[in-house]
C-alpha cells in the first residue's frame, strides 16, 4: 500500500515537469527512516528496471537536486550529536545556518556548477571570485568546540548537506583556514583525502600530521607561513611534497596591501589550476587512529587494540599507537593490497571499473587471491551515495576483505 502511494506521489509531481525518477532518489536520501527507504529503493528499482546505470546517469545529471535561486541554511533545528567511534556524518538540514554564512556569487544561477570554498573561521586571505563561499565556526557545536574528530564530523556534515542545496561542482572543493583553525583543516583533509581537491592553511600547520603524508597524493596543498618564517610549515609542507609535488609552500606578508599583490597570483593559480583527480589506480593511506578511513574506492578498518588522547591545538583528539597502512593497485580485475595493522577494507565497484561478467580478484599480501562476483546493486549506489553526497564519485557494489594475522 505505501509503495503504491509512493508511485502515485511520484506521477504526480513527474507531471508538473520534474523528473519522476529524480524526485524518487531525493525522497530516498531525505529519508531518516529505514522502512520508508526500502519502500522508495523498491519504487526506483521498478522504473529503472533495476539498472544502477540509470541512477547514476540520474544522478550525475542532477535529476535529483532542487536547487533554489536564492539558496539559505535554516536555523534554529535541533543540533546533531556525533559518535567518535562511528564518524558518520549526520543530518544536519534544519540547523546547519547555526553553524555556517553561505554566500553565493552576484547571478547566482542553480543550474551552473560553483566551485566550493568552505572556510573555517574568519580571515583576511583574499578570496577567489565566481565561488560558492561557506564560513564554518565549528566553535558553534558543543562538541566540535573542543574534540577535532567532532570538528571534522561537522564539516563533512556540512558538505553533505551543502550538495542539496546550492549546485557544487564536486571536483573543485577547497578547505582553507587561517592560523590555530589552520590546524584542523589539515588533520580534516589528511583523514579524509578524496574530498577536496585543495586545501589552504595559512599561519598554522599540524607537525604530527606529517606521518599522514600518503594520504595528501590527491589534495593540492597551499601553506601560508608566518613573516618572520615558520621551521613546522616549512618541515610540514616538504612532507606533503614527497608525495605530491603540487603541493606549493609560500611566505606569508605582514599587511594586507603586500597579501593582495603578493599571494594573489599564488592564491589564484592553486585555485584556478585545482581540480580533484579522478579514479586512481594506486592509493596509499595511513591511518592514525581507531575508525576506518576512505579514500575513493577503497576503505580500511586498522587493527587499533588501544588508543591515546592527544592535543591538536584548541583541540583533542585519538591516536593509535602505531599506524596501520594499505597500499592497493588495481590491474583489470586484480587488485593487489599490502596492509599492515589492518583488520579489514572494503572495495567500491563503479559501473564501467571492472568487466562484470568476470570476478575480482583481490591478493592481500602476497597470499593466493580471493574471488568475489561483482553485483551492481542500486541499493549500494544509493546507501554510499547518501554519505558522501559526491555526484563524481559513484560506487553500485561493495565487497569486504577481512586480513589474517598483520
Amino acid at each position: 500500500m505505501r509503495l503504491l502511494l509512493v508511485c502515485c506521489l511520484a506521477s504526480v509531481v513527474a507531471a508538473e515537469g520534474e523528473s519522476r525518477l529524480g524526485t524518487l532518489i531525493r525522497w530516498y536520501l531525505n529519508e531518516e527512516g529505514p522502512a520508508r527507504r526500502e519502500d522508495f529503493l523498491e519504487a526506483i528499482e521498478r522504473l529503472t528496471d533495476g539498472d544502477p546505470q540509470k541512477v547514476v546517469d540520474a544522478i550525475r545529471a542532477g535529476l535529483h537536486f532542487d536547487h533554489s535561486r536564492r539558496p539559505v541554511l535554516r536555523t534554529g533545528g535541533k543540533h546533531p550529536r556525533f559518535d567518535q567511534d562511528r564518524h558518520r556524518i549526520q543530518p544536519i538540514a534544519a540547523c546547519a545556518g547555526d553553524f555556517a554564512t553561505l554566500h553565493v556569487p552576484e547571478n547566482y544561477d542553480p543550474e551552473r556548477a560553483y566551485p566550493l570554498l568552505l572556510e573555517l573561521g574568519r580571515s583576511d586571505i583574499p578570496r577567489p571570485n565566481g565561488a560558492i563561499v561557506v564560513r564554518i565556526q565549528t566553535s558553534k557545536h558543543a562538541q566540535a568546540r573542543t574534540a577535532a574528530w567532532a570538528g571534522e564530523a561537522l564539516v563533512l556534515s556540512l558538505l553533505a548537506h551543502l550538495a542539496d542545496v546550492v549546485h557544487v561542482e564536486p571536483r573543485r572543493v577547497f578547505l582553507r583556514a587561517d592560523k590555530s583553525l589552520a590546524t584542523l583543516a589539515w588533520y580534516i583533509a589528511l583523514h579524509n583525502p578524496d574530498r577536496f581537491a585543495g586545501v589552504l592553511g595559512a599561519r598554522g600547520v599540524w607537525p604530527a600530521g606529517a606521518k599522514l603524508a600518503p594520504n595528501a597524493q590527491w589534495f593540492v596543498g597551499l601553506a601560508i607561513e608566518r613573516y618572520q618564517g615558520d621551521r613546522p610549515t616549512l618541515t610540514f609542507m616538504n612532507a606533503l611534497k614527497k608525495r605530491n609535488k603540487r603541493h606549493i609552500h609560500r611566505r606569508a606578508r605582514s599587511t594586507a596591501k603586500e597579501n593582495h599583490e603578493i599571494l594573489m597570483p599564488t592564491i589564484e593559480r592553486w585555485w584556478n589550476e585545482t581540480v580533484r583527480p579522478q579514479r586512481p589506480d594506486r592509493i596509499e593511506l595511513v591511518c592514525d587512529r581507531a575508525t576506518a578511513i576512505r579514500a575513493f574506492w577503497i576503505r580500511m578498518a586498522p587493527r587499533a587494540p588501544s588508543s591515546r588522547r592527544m592535543e591538536l591545538g584548541q583541540w583533542t583528539h585519538q591516536v593509535t599507537a602505531r599506524p596501520a597502512t594499505l597500499v592497493a593497485n588495481v590491474l583489470n580485475n586484480l587488485v593487489e593490497v599490502k596492509t599492515s595493522r589492518v583488520a579489514a577494507f572494503d572495495i567500491y565497484v563503479a559501473p564501467g571499473r571492472f568487466d562484470p561478467e568476470k570476478p575480482v580478484r583481490v591478493a592481500v599480501n602476497g597470499q593466493v587471491p580471493e574471488s568475489k562476483l561483482i553485483h551492481l546493486e542500486i541499493g549500494d549506489l544509493l546507501e554510499d551515495y547518501r554519505e558522501r553526497r559526491d555526484t563524481d564519485l559513484l560506487y553500485c557494489c561493495r565487497l569486504t576483505f577481512s586480513v589474517r594475522g598483520r
